[in-house]
């Protein structure tokens, strides 16, 4: 029994010293880039301050510079955590092409500076690295397994002709980002509002935000209803379109019709039969943007993968000038992360 007893109190404190020795003994920041750990340049581009606290409390703000051109860019973020915890901080940086070094720190109201890193595509033996920055033309971003990145790439061109320079990312729906400017590099979003819970609903505003200011969105559906329409925020054209009842399409499979009625058709919205009539989709205007509405087969009892076919258009690389002013139906709106007016 002692000898028992006395090989669990050694387990425990083994255990409590492998913790002390996993747990900073100082506040820590460190930086996630872009979506996927993928960084893009020449825009807008997402990235996420975490910051770990210690014994106490910090409150405060995230410094994020970096140097442009000769001048010193900064963006500045409050962010407030508990003591033993962390917090992430959602930020848009606008990165040139040519940047090399990015550097983040945390201040606390009370002590200053507590914490810092630094990012350089040549780090020294204290520094990060700086991820390698992608050249493509647009991302093709997913967030549902229903439809991956890359094959919507693959399915939305005949096989001869030439490949897309788009890089294609997956990620989940928590990591959909808050702020609009985050998805300015994205050429097309594929999303399926029935697994969109984990997202941020600020994230997805700002998802439909960014559709109606020139963005193109791929929208996954399979069973009739408003949860669809309702992240569309349900305008009188979006509620004009239905999914009808469920057919058979002749291959043992169901699908659900999309179906523009005459205000939507007079907006124009039109109907695409892709593989066979199994998907079908619905595109037309939504603001500025491109919405597509892609059925897919109801009774399945898993999602059916791949889909075999999307509207084409959608994933051309977008034609924008870094910058050019940002554009939005509403002059009066502006992004809470980057509080800056946009043009009208």
């Amino acid at each position: 029994m002692i000898r028992a007893l006395a090989a669990i109190i050694l387990a425990l404190a083994a255990l409590t010293a492998r913790a002390q020795l996993e747990t900073p003994d100082e506040p820590t920041v460190f930086l996630d880039f872009g979506f996927a750990g993928e960084l893009t340049a020449g825009g807008w581009c997402p990235v996420s301050a975490t910051v770990q606290a210690v014994d106490d409390p910090l409150s405060g703000y995230i410094e994020l510079t970096y140097v442009a051109g000769g001048e010193t860019i900064a963006h500045v973020a409050p962010f407030a955590v508990a003591a033993r915890d962390n917090a992430s901080i959602p930020m848009t940086i606008y990165l040139p092409w040519w940047t090399e070094s990015i550097t983040v720190a945390a201040y606390d109201e009370r002590q200053g500076r507590v914490a810092e890193i630094k990012y350089l595509s040549r780090p020294g033996p204290n520094d990060a690295r700086l991820p390698a920055t992608s050249r493509a033309t647009g991302v093709v971003l997913s967030v549902t397994p229903r439809l991956p990145a890359g094959v919507a790439i693959d399915k939305a061109q005949p096989a001869e002709a030439k490949p897309l320079d788009l890089l294609a990312l997956n990620i989940t729906p928590d990591r959909l980002h808050p702020s609009r400017l985050a998805y300015d590099n994205v050429s097309l979003l594929i999303i399926d509002p029935a697994n969109l819970g984990a997202a941020d609903p600020r994230a997805v505003e700002s998802v439909i935000r960014w559709t109606a200011s020139g963005g193109r969105l791929l929208l996954i559906t399979d069973r009739p209803g408003a949860e669809w329409q309702r992240i569309l925020n349900a305008t009188p054209i979006t509620a004009d379109i239905v999914l009808g009842p469920a057919i058979p399409t002749g291959n043992g499979g169901l699908t659900r019709p999309v179906l523009p009625g005459p205000l939507a058709q007079a907006s124009g919205w039109s109907v695409v039969h892709a593989d066979t009539a199994r998907n079908p989709a619905a595109i037309g205007p939504f603001g500025l943007g491109t919405l597509a509405i892609l059925s897919t087969d109801p009774s399945a009892d898993v999602p059916p993968s791949p889909i075999n076919d999307i509207p084409p258009t959608l994933t051309n690389p977008p034609l924008h000038d870094p910058t050019a002013p940002i554009r939005h139906p509403d002059p009066n709106w502006y992004d809470p992360y980057n509080p800056r007016r946009h043009d009208s």
